[in-house]
């Protein structure tokens, strides 16, 4: 359950509610943002309850078996109404239905780029004439990294029953009684269909009801296999469904999938965890429409970044070292599948683009180590210092040696390579593998960096990201192009020649759980069983300390996915405190059934119904499943 109060500070958790072309994520009764189509676009705005002279409240959740939420509306603990929110499955119509005993006041918050229109009779088309107001987005507005929109959108907003718009305040009143507001959004030429779709009278609750419920059909044999008198049974699965709905609502038709609410593209890492757990979940053909998102890009760039736009070609997100980690995780996750489905026909298909992916990264390899991504979310999150991407990385490399091995195994079984790339590439995935230990692995621990790489090459005077300088000085960094300065750090023009006191010891090793427990969960054989238990027994002594895993050691963070990793070795190991580790990962499952960005001491922080660190825990959860069994 949900709650939210207008007298209250609110916990920030988010829900989302999408088709794959437009997508409204609610913030309890609010809605908190509106775009598309496409995902990648700019928002609208935001629709929120105005009342600021009651007290009002919501207890709100999603429905059974669909993307649909329910919210009791009440004041002074009294309840007045209900809303119920659902979209439909194909047509771009967003509708809130309510039946009210009072009234209540829902005012657009829009962005200054969303220009609004009201009509007191505007003509539909086919006899339809009716009240409206329209939002407008033109071409070249701006959104997320100063990208700018590709070409016009707009929004019909429409109301029937008892409700009213108030133009002088720009408010919709919600009266006494029962109707529906809708929004319907679409490029100019394109949005009658959906205007005539709504207009027709479908019963899109109905719709969206009968979709989901033979969606989750998929994943049903997982939720079978969860044992009835497990103490957790309920919350496990709960969260599995959650999980599920929240990744399909926020996967594009095209297959790229949204990042949470903050982020309005698909990133190659956060799809990653994603992918894996469609495939493991029961959902497979949403996992292959990841592979084939990229390598419709590949096809059409001859390359893939940091992260792509969905629904078309016009946005990328660059960022520096974009030809390790990011590659590294393509070639794998095909790999994955493979293992998974044994799609022969799709991986030879597909097998240019890994060739690519593979390839690209050799010229990084450096005494066995390739880097880190520029955007690597311990990097994003301040967990690992930005200045230290060219250190050898444990997690690049160590995705780097296992899709590797398991894609050269494949083209040999193939005859996919000729014998000089095939010795090349094997000589490259041997040494790495060979040298791995010693680079990453001081008294039983596996450590997150190594700097000794920086050593073996020169780094590049210029890379794009984030100004280093004003980062350590907690300051809004530039995302831009980068020059190389004083102490090695990357500074934008404004920050070039300023003197800066806090130099970072580039030498130093951190353990990162984030990467220390990565060799289960990619299911390598670098390690022993002995050699993963003493690497575990670090994070586990955490855990019982703190009450939870710290991504760095030293500190109190965690990533969404650090307690799902350390499931996963716990449960491989068959160690009791796996349950331990179960209980609180479920503990800190928001109110709307997802895991977040980061946690601070088991608080949220920052973006919110998150795809990748829910699908990673998911997955480990599935995996404990199987190992209890």
């Amino acid at each position: 359950m949900r709650y939210w109060c207008n007298k209250k500070e609110d916990d920030g958790s988010i829900h989302a509610i999408g088709n794959g072309r437009m997508i409204v994520y609610g913030r309890g009764p609010n809605i908190n943002q509106v775009q598309g189509p496409p995902y990648s676009s700019p928002v609208y705005g935001s629709f929120e309850i105005n009342e600021p002279d009651r007290n009002i409240e919501s207890r709100s959740q999603r429905a059974p078996r669909d993307s649909k939420w329910i919210h009791n509306i009440y004041e002074d603990g009294k309840q007045i109404g209900i809303f119920k929110d659902f979209m439909d499955p194909e047509y771009n119509v967003f509708v809130r239905s309510f039946e009210m005993e009072k009234s209540i006041c829902i005012k657009p918050v829009l962005f200054p780029h969303s220009k609004v229109y009201y009509y007191s009779d505007y003509d539909f088309g086919n006899g339809v004439r009716k009240e409206c107001v329209m939002l407008v987005m033109t071409i070249g507005t701006r959104y997320f990294t100063n990208f700018a929109l590709m070409d016009e959108l707009r929004m019909y907003i429409l109301w029937d029953g008892d409700a009213k718009y108030i133009k002088e305040e720009n408010s919709f009143v919600l009266e006494k009684g029962s109707g529906q507001l809708a929004l319907v959004s679409d490029h100019p030429k394109k949005i009658d269909k959906h205007l005539s779709f709504y207009f027709s009278g479908a019963d899109i609750e109905e719709r969206s009801g009968h979709y989901f419920a033979d969606y989750l059909k998929k994943g049903d044999r997982i939720l079978e296999s969860v044992p009835e008198d497990h103490p957790e049974a309920k919350r496990i699965k709960d969260v599995l469904e959650s999980v599920a709905v929240l990744t399909k609502c926020q996967q594009s038709y095209d297959g790229g999938i949204l990042a949470g609410h903050y982020y309005p593209l698909a990133y190659v890492r956060d799809m990653a965890g994603t992918m894996r757990s469609l495939v493991k979940s029961g959902y497979v053909e949403e996992g292959k429409n990841v592979l084939e998102f990229w390598f419709n890009k590949w096809k059409h760039f001859g390359n893939l970044v940091n992260a792509e736009s969905m629904g078309h070609n016009q946005d990328r997100l660059l960022f520096s070292n974009d030809e390790v980690e990011v590659p590294a995780y393509i070639v794998y996750c095909a790999m994955y599948y493979y293992n998974a489905t044994k799609d022969k026909d799709f991986l030879i298909e597909i097998n240019d683009m890994l060739r690519w992916a593979f390839s690209v990264q050799m010229p990084h390899l450096v005494k066995g180590m390739t880097s880190f991504s520029g955007d690597e979310t311990y990097i994003a999150g301040f967990v690992f210092p930005r200045p230290f991407i060219y250190h050898g990385s444990a997690e690049s490399t160590l995705l780097f040696i296992e899709g590797g091995r398991r894609f050269l195994d494949f083209c040999r079984e193939e005859g996919l390579l000729d014998d000089e790339e095939m010795s090349r590439y094997e000589s490259a995935v041997i040494e790495a593998s060979d040298l791995y230990k010693k680079n990453f692995v001081i008294d039983g621990v596996i450590h997150g960096n190594n700097p000794e790489r920086e050593k073996g090459f020169e780094k590049p005077r210029v890379h794009r990201g984030f100004c280093d300088v004003d980062q350590l000085l907690e300051r809004p960094a530039p995302l831009m192009w980068l020059e190389r300065g004083e102490h090695g750090y990357y500074r934008c023009p404004d920050c070039f020649d300023e003197k800066i006191d806090m130099i970072l010891d580039p030498s130093k090793r951190y353990i990162l759980g984030s990467t220390g427990l990565l060799p289960v969960y990619y299911d390598s054989d670098l390690f022993s069983d002995d050699e993963i238990r003493t690497n575990v027994k670090r994070f586990a002594r955490l855990f019982k300390e703190k009450g939870f895993i710290p991504s760095n050691v030293e500190g109190n963070r965690s990533l969404g996915y650090d307690f799902g990793l350390l499931l996963c070795n716990l449960a491989y190991l068959d160690v009791p405190l796996k349950e331990e580790v179960l209980k609180v990962m479920l503990d800190i499952v928001d109110d709307t059934g997802a895991w977040v960005e980061y946690y601070d001491d088991k608080v949220p922080f920052n973006c919110r119904c998150r795809p990748w660190e829910s699908g990673i825990n998911i997955e480990a959860l599935i995996y404990y499943l199987e190992k209890t069994k």
